[in-house]
């Protein structure tokens, strides 16, 4: 079922619009332009479509088979960038946490260090087993950090890393049950306190006034907060941490 999920998204997201939608230019090359809307989200993020040429993906084969087939013509590059971390980065400006702050100021691994930290081994220790495993303990602490900015639980984060696993093979990530995940979650916010106090704080605001605001003082409305239906109730909290560095 996850497979034939990653084929579907890669047909409709992917695949069909670049077949639809590539011309022959002027010299006879096939060319795709995707679009680009600077107010398609409701966070503020870009949003691209027809294809989604920002977000294919290359973790899994399909992502990677599906980049293979564009190619620069003669005489022109084709670049992409990552952004190096930056809503990690955001939310480490936007909560105050010192630690992490500091991480990111010195120019650290962040991932690494809260892996070392976490686990309790020198930082090397995890360095040379990424070389080795680029899935090992280093990608668990970059996925579970980057599902605090979600406001993730440890039933989404277990079942994040059971969709991973359906890609990578038998065997990753075993052991991760819903109580390993949960303590995986406590310790990254023993490490880095002012996240956890800054969702907290987000969503007080959220239930509050309806809404929240981002770093540039513009509104997200989040109505959803205050519902008497528990999933609604609980994806408003999830949005209320996330719109701001999303919009950041």
């Amino acid at each position: 079922i996850l497979k034939y999920k990653r084929y579907n998204t890669m047909q409709d997201s992917y695949v069909g619009p670049m077949l639809s939608k590539m011309k022959r230019d002027g010299h006879g090359v096939w060319r795709v332009h995707g679009r680009i809307n600077p107010a398609g989200t409701e966070t503020g993020r870009y949003k691209h479509s027809d294809p989604n040429t920002a977000a294919t993906p290359v973790r899994y084969e399909e992502g990677r088979w599906v980049r293979s087939t564009v190619e620069a013509p003669p005489g022109r590059t084709l670049i992409a960038f990552d952004w190096s971390q930056l809503e990690m980065r955001v939310m480490a400006v936007d909560s105050h946490d010192a630690n992490m702050m500091k991480l990111f100021t010195e120019g650290r691994d962040i991932h690494a260090e809260t892996a070392a930290k976490i686990w309790g081994v020198p930082l090397h220790v995890i360095q040379d087993e990424h070389r080795i495993n680029p899935y090992g303990r280093r990608y668990i602490a970059k996925r579970g950090g980057f599902g605090t900015i979600y406001w993730i639980s440890a039933r989404g984060f277990k079942g994040y890393l059971e969709e991973e696993a359906s890609s990578l093979g038998v065997g990753a990530f075993d052991g991760w049950d819903e109580k390993r995940c949960q303590q995986f979650l406590d310790d990254y916010f023993k490490l880095y306190p002012r996240i956890r106090e800054y969702g907290m704080e987000r969503q007080a605001e959220a239930r509050r006034y309806g809404f929240v605001t981002d770093m540039w003082g513009r509104i997200r409305l989040l109505p959803q907060i205050r519902s008497s239906n528990n999933k609604i109730r609980s994806e408003g909290e999830r949005e209320a941490v996330n719109s701001p560095i999303q919009s950041g």
